[in-house]
């Protein structure tokens, strides 16, 4: 176990009807609840091998019974999300995650259930070397940031939730004079779209008998998809 860095997991509690609410369009509340369930679930199984110290960076509260249930199940510690923007909650957790003696710390959403653990292992192995590692996603955004300290001034004036994240902070990497990393481009799972093709390659995954997230899959299989897409393109 490499005592010296911290993976931070970031999740809103799945509560029905205040979570994933940009799947609106196909999914109920209710459904949206349970895939934000399966996606926790799934994102923590692909932590399991890492030799690194986790904590889960949970919203609103960290006495929802799913996240108890989460934390003593892994025995992992339960961190509240402290900001109002998402920018400031990344920076907050990162000086949490300073603060408790550790080097190396890493952020990572729970929206990328087949996110390669290979890619934290390397971002990781990348902050051995450099101050700040970034993994890109398709939408504009990142879905990995980790760091060491001293904390870089990264997440005030980015606009959050637009196309800009990952060039914004890029450029104010570019400002500080930092070497950042790059990990490979991966995907979020944000929009009707992206949970579409998602299911589509969980049920190529699955004919080909590849490693596939369990909870999310089971889920997915679960529903009936029967007008669902018809949906998402209106």
């Amino acid at each position: 176990m490499q005592q010296d860095a911290v993976l931070m997991i970031f999740a809103k509690a799945p509560d029905p009807g205040s979570v994933k609410t940009r799947l609106q369009p196909i999914l109920t509340p209710e459904e949206r609840a349970r895939l934000q369930e399966a996606f926790l679930l799934d994102t923590l199984a692909l932590t399991d091998s890492l030799p690194v110290r986790r904590a889960l960076a949970a919203a609103p509260s960290v006495g929802h019974p799913f996240f108890v249930h989460c934390s003593q199940a892994r025995s992992i510690p339960l961190v509240r999300q402290e900001g109002e923007s998402l920018g400031d909650r990344m920076r907050n957790a990162f000086e949490w995650g300073f603060r408790q003696g550790f080097q190396r710390v890493v952020l990572i959403g729970c929206d990328a259930p087949t996110l390669p653990a290979d890619f934290i292992r390397e971002a990781f192995e990348d902050l051995r070397h450099v101050p700040v590692v970034i993994g890109p996603s398709r939408d504009g955004g990142y879905y990995l940031i980790g760091a060491r300290p001293p904390l870089a001034d990264l997440f005030s004036g980015v606009r959050w939730g637009s196309d800009q994240v990952m060039l914004e902070t890029l450029k104010k990497i570019n400002a500080e004079k930092m070497e950042c990393a790059l990990l490979p481009f991966w995907y979020d799972i944000d929009r009707p779209a992206d949970l579409i093709l998602l299911k589509e390659m969980l049920e190529l995954d699955a004919r080909r008998g590849r490693p596939r997230p369990k909870e999310t899959h089971a889920f997915l299989r679960s529903l009936s998809w029967e007008g669902r897409e018809e949906k998402e393109k209106k």
